[in-house]
């Protein structure tokens, strides 16, 4: 009776084991997931049957655990350094060239899709400058800011994906800058006014992952001036050569939508200019170039 019991047992243990390692060959593992071998030893007896079975690595159990690549919203601030690269002449009278470096600046920019396809964004930038007196020269209001507000139209032909590495859209804008122009008061003597232009922007941004929580970003426009205004009573217009801004930067976003990016920027605006009027009732013209660079530290968020 005992050797019938044994027997048995035997085949029941010899059927589960045997079962087992079928369910281990044939199981198909999860999609995305990294199969691990592990060794188990199961023994009913003589001889000892090796069972390979399959061990799960951890990962995201869905993309909403993931950092999206392309944000829906977004918001940022940023502080840096700047350099100044200032020329402007007046035929017959003087050409000044002034370079500086200044700091702080601060700049702001928040937007969002709107639709699949259509986005909005706002930017805004303040640059310090200075324009220092010399040996033959007297400045007036040497101290100054560059600002610029404005605000885009965002377009791309296909809307994100979570899993895609690399987003681009189209840019139509409106911008407002804040310039100087030296306006003589005598023969030795010169005073800062801040000119207003409004221009029209036309450019592309790109954004690529290169891991999973980093990305880099790039965008370059071109700008054209539309209208211009000086300090009151003086008339002052623009005849543009060449305006456009680029940017690239870097950027790692954490687990809990907080981001924190390196950028640079180089802006450069060419123009020739005509000038009457004003507090000193001048009358003068010329051409002006502006080359700003800037390197920030940008912090924000993103959903």
């Amino acid at each position: 009776m005992v050797k019938y019991f044994s027997i048995f047992i035997s085949l029941i243990l010899m059927s589960t084991a045997v079962e087992a390692a079928n369910q281990a060959i044939t199981q198909v593992p999860p999609e995305n997931t990294a199969i691990k071998p592990r060794m188990v030893n199961v023994s009913y007896g003589d001889p000892r049957i090796n069972i390979i079975e399959e061990a799960e690595e951890p990962s995201y159990s869905s993309h909403s655990e993931a950092p999206l690549f392309s944000p829906l919203v977004w918001a940022q601030l940023g502080v840096g350094v700047s350099h100044m690269s200032y020329a402007q002449s007046i035929p017959n009278y003087f050409h000044l060239g002034v370079n500086n470096d200044q700091g702080p600046t601060w700049s702001g920019r928040v937007g969002g899709w709107l639709h699949a396809q259509w986005g909005l964004q706002a930017e805004y930038r303040s640059i310090p400058a200075e324009i220092k007196s010399s040996r033959t020269m007297q400045m007036l209001n040497g101290d100054f800011h560059i600002e610029r507000i404005g605000m885009e139209l965002l377009y791309r032909a296909h809307p994100a994906t979570v899993d895609q590495v690399w987003d681009c859209a189209l840019k139509l804008g409106i911008h407002q800058h804040d310039f100087p122009l030296l306006v003589p008061v005598n023969n030795v003597i010169l005073s800062r006014q801040l000119n207003s232009v409004r221009s029209l922007s036309v450019g592309v941004s790109s954004h690529k992952r290169i891991a999973e929580q980093w990305r880099v970003e790039g965008s370059a426009r071109y700008l054209h001036p539309l209208t211009a205004q000086s300090d009151p009573g003086a008339l002052f217009e623009l005849t543009p050569h060449f305006s456009a801004d680029a940017v690239f930067g870097i950027l790692y976003r954490t687990l809990n939508y907080k981001s924190i990016g390196l950028y640079a920027m180089a802006e450069w605006y060419d123009y020739a200019y005509n000038y009457s009027g004003g507090q000193y009732n001048a009358t003068i013209h010329g051409y002006q170039n502006i080359f700003l660079t800037t390197l920030e530290l940008r912090m924000g968020v993103e959903f």
